[in-house]
């Protein structure tokens, strides 16, 4: 047996109690949680850019790789996620052979399309760029970014392999810290270089082709890209692979439109500048989309193996679990911002404050997304991607319509109320499909606690604030700190679930084996 088929073998999913489930899912959330850590670099990154580059600058890459972000989902196919179902199943019934024929099929399959979407896009540049936006500028940021497509296709799928495994390091190493840190570093060159337009996209290419680099050596420590060349024979276009594929690859196609449809939108009908606010709105907003992120690369691989072995309930409890967890932290994020927003809106730049309803709206969409968005995987993972894909195109519809009307009357703030009505339909779509399919739903009285406690320590951290300095990080800093101290305090008063005490428990138990692990190999060294 190889090495590579010994580590597969070793990583088989495993039958576990229910309450080990809590276990698996925080641990697997907490290297992302540390991966999203890391991308303090990107918003770093984005601040830096804004100050030297200028909103307006800004404003037309946002626009530029919206639309080239919309053509790498059709490259990548979703392939990811059909590595992510099928080789959790053939690991399953240890059958190596096909975990290989797909993993082969994938990356040929894949990184082709994608070449072909690049060419398609350099052709349309100058016409995207003068003829739809009016903005000439577009067309130089289109031939970088669209060079980007073929890694970043490359990267999805060979991480994907490596989650499939539920091991989720690599993804966060890659995704979280290296590539933002090489976007920083090639930002802050071309900057210097005195590359004062087109930087920000040659970054973005160099920072795609170091983290494919990059994948490529840590697959390497799980799979044989000899057998995974060999897997490349006999290869077929229409295959269960792509036939679950096409239709997730469909609403991933429809759900970055949801996500970048507004901005795309602003960018047609308002001035570049304004794109750059309320882009920076939509980045510091997506930071509650970051949280379920810590999530679904774990909980992912879990719902396949429950749909296949038919285990239901385990499965609502766990939907549940996973909304409570996400709900809890997300709330803790938008009573932050809305706390002290517009302090951090101006970390941007003074013009950028104007954004701050914006940014208001656009982060409780999310938070309403995100915390109700595992309604999306589950339709997925139980065979119904199709309906997944309807429900993302209704929405999308719907928020182009809202946007259509309400851009020219409102400005950047119409764009957001868009957003926020299109995302509180969708989730409320999802929730009612999950139960008439599965028979399972995420409300538990579990869920009133985060949200009477984050109520509440709002409440008291605005009437505290009003003895605090008027603006400034003399006054940010403090109502955050004052508010999740008395928020986390609340919780605990209210109660902690079972779930949360075993999380801990477990925590515990690692911390004090790591002391006196510390302790006894500093008495080895004495004796």
């Amino acid at each position: 047996m190889t090495a590579e088929s010994t580590i597969l073998n070793e990583s088989k999913p495993a039958s576990a109690a229910p309450e080990h489930d809590a276990s698996v899912i925080a641990k697997g959330a907490l290297v992302n949680f540390l991966g999203t850590l890391a991308k303090v670099i990107k918003s770093t990154t984005f601040i830096l850019l804004t100050r030297y580059f200028g909103a307006e600058v800004f404003g037309l890459y946002i626009l530029a790789w919206s639309l080239v972000d919309l053509a790498a989902k059709i490259g990548n196919l979703a392939l990811d996620k059909g590595i992510l179902k099928f080789v959790v199943v053939y690991r399953s019934d240890n059958d190596d052979e096909s975990v290989y024929r797909t993993l082969g099929h994938s990356l040929a399959i894949g990184v082709t399309l994608s070449v072909l979407i690049t060419l398609l896009l350099s052709a349309l540049a100058p016409t995207l760029a003068e003829r739809v936006f009016d903005k000439p500028q577009l067309t130089s940021m289109f031939y970088a970014l669209a060079l980007t497509v073929p890694f970043l296709t490359f990267t999805h799928i060979v991480l994907g392999a490596i989650k499939s495994l539920k091991i989720m390091k690599f993804d966060a190493y890659i995704k979280s810290i290296a590539e933002p840190i090489f976007l920083f570093s090639g930002a802050a060159a071309c900057f210097i270089i005195g590359w004062h337009f087109n930087g920000i996209a040659i970054a973005h290419l160099l920072s795609a082709i170091g983290g494919a680099i990059l994948s490529i050596a840590a697959f390497g420590h799980f799979y044989s890209w000899r057998q995974c060349l060999n897997g490349m024979k006999h290869l077929r276009l229409w295959t269960e692979l792509t036939k679950f594929s096409l239709p997730v690859m469909g609403y991933e196609f429809m759900y970055i439109l949801m996500m970048r449809l507004d901005a795309i939108m602003v960018g047609y009908f308002l001035p570049a500048m304004q794109v750059g606010i309320y882009a920076v709105a939509i980045e510091i907003a997506l930071t509650t989309k970051k949280v379920r992120q810590w999530f679904d690369p774990i909980f992912t691989p879990i719902i396949s193996e429950l749909n296949h072995h038919g285990d239901i309930d385990r499965l609502g409890h766990n939907f549940a679990l996973v909304t409570r967890w996400i709900l809890t932290i997300n709330l803790a994020f938008v009573f932050s911002i809305i706390l002290i927003g517009e302090d951090l809106l101006s970390l941007f730049g003074s013009e950028f404050a104007v954004g701050f309803a914006c940014l208001v709206v656009l982060s409780l969409s999310q938070v309403l997304y995100a915390s109700m968005g595992s309604g999306d995987t589950l339709l997925i993972m139980s065979g119904h991607p199709y309906l997944n894909l309807l429900n993302t195109a209704i929405v999308v519809a719907m928020n182009f319509g809202l946007n259509l009307v309400l851009i020219p009357r409102f400005g950047m703030i119409g764009a957001a109320m868009g957003t926020l009505v299109s995302f509180a339909t969708l989730s409320l779509i999802r929730v009612i499909e999950v139960y008439r399919i599965q028979k399972i739903h995420p409300f538990r009285a579990g869920l009133l606690k985060p949200c009477v406690a984050g109520l509440m320590s709002f409440g008291i951290t605005w009437m505290v604030s009003q003895w605090l300095p008027e603006s400034g990080l003399w006054r940010a800093l403090p109502q955050v700190l004052i508010y999740l101290g008395i928020y986390v305090g609340l919780l605990r008063v209210f109660g902690l679930e079972n779930e949360e005490r075993l999380v801990l428990d477990q925590i515990g138990r690692k911390i004090r084996q790591i002391r006196h692990s510390k302790q006894d190999g500093g008495l080895s060294i004495a004796n």
